[in-house]
This record gives structure tokens, sequence and C-alpha cells, in this order.
């Protein structure tokens, strides 16, 4: 069911489940707003006091138990209060029954948690990030690799770095992956330098390029280490 009833008619509340319609009010509200004929409450003449089922219109036998599809409907006496429950097509059940699950999935997606701290905050953000594991056969700058550490960032050496190491050089931070050559020698790669064997048709990390910076060149980034 929907998160909350509304009120669509003067003394009368609503719910479209994912199994029907419900409406809920005291009788002569239902009766005046069209949802139910007087002939068919609860304790008319002619029917039972408390609940009744009916199949396009028709009032079924206690114990009787038909599909809850758009031809079923039950009025069943809470009180002073009557509730009239509507069947619905199997594809409008599919239908809200999708979209109810869909609005659970955001509320849990959007639900306050409990702090997980920063480090961990920082290992889920890669863990979303990362396309390539450690042990994938990838491409690295065009040639075969294996990927030995997983994404992450790295210091990397840069003529014009915007940061200067305590030892003076030149340094920028990079998102990328560590890969290994078959030749066993090990390489820093920004993260675009890092693509799936082409026989595999797996999505690859974009380039990102702001402003008039140039672009390093590529043997200064294949050989570039923390």
């Amino acid at each position: 069911m929907t998160a909350a009833a509304i009120t669509v008619e003067a003394g009368v509340e609503y719910e479209a489940g994912t199994s029907g319609d419900i409406h809920l009010g005291r009788p002569e509200a239902l009766i005046a707003s069209g949802i139910i004929d007087a002939a068919k409450v609860p304790g008319a003449p002619g029917m039972p006091k408390s609940s009744i089922t009916f199949i396009d219109g028709v009032p079924q036998p206690r114990g009787t138990k038909p599909k809850h599809d758009e031809r079923w409907m039950q009025a069943t006496m809470i009180g002073r209060q009557l509730r009239v429950s509507k069947g619905i097509s199997d594809a409008e059940r599919t239908r809200r029954e999708q979209q109810r699950a869909q609005e659970l999935e955001d509320l849990a997606r959007t639900a306050p948690k409990k702090d997980i701290g920063r480090e961990e905050a920082a290992k889920q953000l890669r863990g979303a990030s990362a396309i390539f594991n450690v042990g994938d056969s990838v491409l690295a700058n065009g040639y075969p690799a294996m990927v030995c550490e997983g994404y992450g960032l790295c210091a990397v050496k840069a003529e014009d770095g915007e940061f200067v190491a305590s030892d003076g050089v030149r340094i920028e931070y990079r998102w990328g992956y560590t890969c290994r050559y078959r030749s066993g020698e090990e390489f820093f790669f920004a993260a675009h330098q890092v693509t799936a064997p082409k026989d595999e048709h797996r999505p690859g990390h974009l380039r990102l390029v702001a402003g008039a910076k140039p672009a390093p060149r590529p043997v200064l980034a294949l050989r570039s280490q923390a």
C-alpha cells in the first residue's frame, strides 16, 4: 500500500493499495460518492450485516474465494464505518507493486544512517567508482596488463603539478589503478588510461579535461609513480 491514505471526497478516505483500491468512510458518504449502491451496503435488506463479497455486482456465497481482479468488490462494516475494497487488473497490480518497490528503495537510500566514518565513506566511494578489480586483465595505455592495486587516489609526478612535495618535486593527485605488465613492471595509470580488452564490451572511465591546461604526455603518465 502507499504510505498514507488521501481524502478524495468529503468524508471518504481512499488508498491505492498494491492489491486494490480501498475506500473508508460512513456508509452515506460512500453512497453519495458513487462508490457503492445503497442496496449493496451490509445490513441493507437481503444483505449480510457485517461483510459481503461481489463479483460483477453479484453477491457471492460465504466461504468462496474468487480472484481479486477488477470484477471483485468487498464491503465490510467496521464499527460505524464502511470499508469498500475493489480489485484491480493484473497489469495495474504489477504497476503498483513496481511503484511501491521503487518507493521503498528510494526511502531506504535517502533515510538517515549511522555515521560510518571518513575512512569507510571514502572506501565505499572508491568501490562505487571502480570499474576494474584487482586481478582483472586490462589494457594499460593500450598494452596487456593486470590490475594489482585497486582504484584509488595516488600522488604522481607532473611538470606543472599543483603541489610541491617535501623533496621539491612537483606533483598532482590522480584517480587510477596500479597495473603490472607481463614483464613484471608495475606502474600507476590514470583511470582513463586503463581499459578492458577489446573483446570485452565493458565501460571505461571518462577523461575529464578542464580549462586550458595541456594534456599530460602519455609517456609521462606511463612512467609516473607515487
